[in-house]
């Protein structure tokens, strides 16, 4: 039984975003207003932020008792 395709084989040109012709943007290229943000978004936000900085002074803390250890 020979093997047929479904589809028709179509070729693509791969283009890298840096090479890429730049598109126009939405709206004509005007400035996009802030975006309203209810207390409860702005909250939660908050409250990501700060779990972001202290993970990050977490493992920031354990990278420096781990080379204060080793020298030891």
């Amino acid at each position: 039984m020979a093997h047929t395709q479904a589809f028709p084989r179509e070729m693509f040109s791969v283009v890298h975003p840096l090479k890429d012709q730049p598109e126009q943007k939405c709206g004509g290229g005007a400035a996009l207003a802030p975006m309203a943000m209810s207390r409860p978004v702005r909250i939660s936000l908050l409250v990501l932020r700060t779990y972001l900085l202290a993970m990050v002074a977490l493992v920031a803390w354990r990278m420096l008792a781990v080379t204060v250890l080793a020298h030891h």
